[in-house]
């Protein structure tokens, strides 16, 4: 949780007990320019913080087989680095910021209400559907009716339970067709309660866009800008990583410098709630239940270099020992256009993304979306840098592909399965060439070892790609010793994929001829599916024509 410096640090004397750890963590704070945010920033990473110990706390007393909770501690840590992890501070007062939280005595309780339900952000074409449960972790029998209410519907659910069970009270089924979307809807039963979301369905006509150009690539979102437009960039994914860095919907656990490698620095996101760009997509000032999607894997771009005038719509949390003063919302003027831009993927297939997307783009065409903030043209180039454009030159053994491919390299997301983009992927197939992949538990992944495309299974097609007499190259790995091993084919000619997790760098080639007689229908297809291990992981793909002969 962020620290609040202005009401923590008055609280210590001079002498043994001074944290001049904290002292140093709010100078960072205000070289970085954010202590101007610190009750923003306490706030919506307290809010996460009860949000993840609820959820946590509940899915143990939702476990026939525990036998209950015990937390080491559920307050602030000061010293050995500290882990500011509670939502009470180092003296045990309750901190501020958390006044509508659910208290911790709802759900840490020896009785407490559940309910167990698939997901948090539902459509209006389902059903949703709850089990509601009691669990009695006393030692005499329990008796009670508990009330219970869901979009207008309400009942009472009976329970007897003998000491240590838990049981079912009641089941809700509700089509949700009704509701008018967007909409937020609690659901209630005793005295805890649960947020849900319900968007329009896929079916739904997007928001049109009328005179607002929507660009996926910065060249697009320049080119626009340049006609003097209104344009809504979803730039996920771009960025050099000097400035820009992806963030996450799990916070820090405990303490960075303890527990390394946890792939993730930041602690939420405080979001301006009354901002009209959010008057179609419903949130409170921080990243509830609705923004996890979203917000894994999302880019946030930092604005203290360029952009130092625009003032956020949704900014990161980032790890308090890391500062910055970051955008994921943002908008500006850029010459005579006008410019919105989303570090969230909008093109994302999840209703979540679909909605947040019609909200920004009716913001856009709304006569509302007047930034007054401006960016000069170099600092739109500087801030949303295309990583394509730094690629180093292809290795001397694939420098006459007809087909090369390095399989997410330009993903700026590390240690999380991510939708797989064309954009994350460095192709170079020709002036007609195109590749279609497609699987089954499969995306895009990198960490300090590579970039991949992962899958159970996995099909690439090359289509349009010059004919040539050669070899079809594909490298897969096991960087972290999986025993990975798998079978495919190629043109419907069969491989199997050996074990390589003791090969160097964890790397095996299918090195496999190709004929002419391969590009007749125009397509060259390689299919493989995982045999052991979690998956299948490859990093290159390339098609070589044979060295000319003499």
């Amino acid at each position: 949780v962020w620290p609040r410096y202005a009401t923590d640090l008055p609280k210590y004397d001079e002498g043994l007990l001074r944290p001049w750890n904290l002292e140093v963590l709010r100078d960072k704070a205000a070289a970085a320019g954010v202590l101007p945010y610190n009750d923003r920033f306490a706030r919506a990473s307290l809010m996460l913080n009860r949000l993840w110990y609820k959820d946590e706390i509940e899915s143990f007393q939702r476990t026939p087989s525990c036998n209950g909770v015990s937390l080491l501690g559920a307050q602030d840590y000061y010293a050995q680095g500290e882990a500011l992890i509670g939502w009470l501070d180092a003296f045990y007062d309750p901190k501020p910021g958390a006044e509508d939280a659910i208290p911790v005595s709802v759900y840490l309780s020896a009785t407490p209400c559940l309910a167990r339900f698939a997901k948090y952000v539902w459509t209006t074409d389902e059903t949703f559907t709850a089990r509601l449960l009691v669990r009695n972790n006393t030692a005499a029998d329990l008796t009670r009716d508990i009330p219970w209410s869901f979009a207008g519907k309400r009942g009472v659910a009976h329970v007897t339970l003998a000491p240590g069970q838990i049981a079912q009270a009641a089941e809700i089924r509700l089509p949700l067709a009704e509701v008018k979307a967007p909409a937020r809807l609690d659901l209630h039963f005793g005295d805890n309660r649960w947020p849900l979301w319900v968007y329009p369905d896929a079916k739904a006509a997007p928001e049109p866009l009328g005179d607002v150009v929507l660009a996926e690539c910065p060249a697009d979102a320049k080119a626009a800008l340049k006609e003097g437009k209104a344009v809504l960039f979803s730039a996920a994914g771009y960025g050099s990583p000097e400035i820009a860095f992806a963030t996450t919907f799990r916070p820090v656990y405990w303490s960075a410098a303890f527990f390394a490698g946890q792939r993730t620095a930041t602690l939420g996101m405080w979001i301006d709630k009354a901002h009209p760009a959010f008057d179609a997509f419903p949130t409170e000032d921080w990243a509830n239940w609705q923004w996890k999607n979203l917000l894994s894997g999302a880019t946030a771009f930092r604005l203290d270099a360029h952009g130092r005038a625009c003032e956020p719509i949704a900014m990161p949390v980032a790890y308090f020992h890391h500062p910055c003063r970051a955008g994921l919302l943002f908008e500006a003027r850029v010459g005579n256009g006008r410019l919105l831009v989303s570090g969230f993927d909008l093109t994302a297939d999840a209703p979540e993304a679909r909605q947040l997307r019609n909200s920004l783009v009716a913001y856009a065409k709304s006569p509302a979306f007047r930034p007054t903030a401006e960016l000069t043209v170099a600092d739109f180039e500087a801030l949303f840098a295309n990583p394509a454009a730094a690629a180093k030159p292809r290795p001397a053994a694939f420098k006459d592909a007809v087909a090369y491919i390095e399989c997410s390299a330009f993903l700026n997301a590390k240690g999380r399965a991510l939708p797989r983009k064309a954009r994350f992927d460095r192709m170079e197939l020709g002036e007609k060439g195109r590749c279609e992949v497609s699987g089954k538990d499969w995306g895009a992944w990198a960490d300090d070892t590579g970039a991949f495309w992962f899958g159970r299974e996995l099909s690439v097609t090359l289509k349009g790609v010059s004919p040539v007499r050669g070899r079809i190259k594909v490298r897969f790995r096991d960087p972290n010793r999986n025993h990975r091993t798998g079978e495919g084919t190629y043109e419907g000619r069969p491989f199997r994929v050996p074990p390589h997790e003791d090969a160097k760098d964890g790397a095996w080639w299918l090195d496999l001829p190709v004929d002419m007689e391969d590009f007749l229908d125009g397509e060259l297809t390689l299919s493989f599916r995982a045999l052991t291990g979690p998956n299948l992981m490859i990093d290159r793909i390339a098609v070589v024509p044979n060295e000319p002969e003499c």
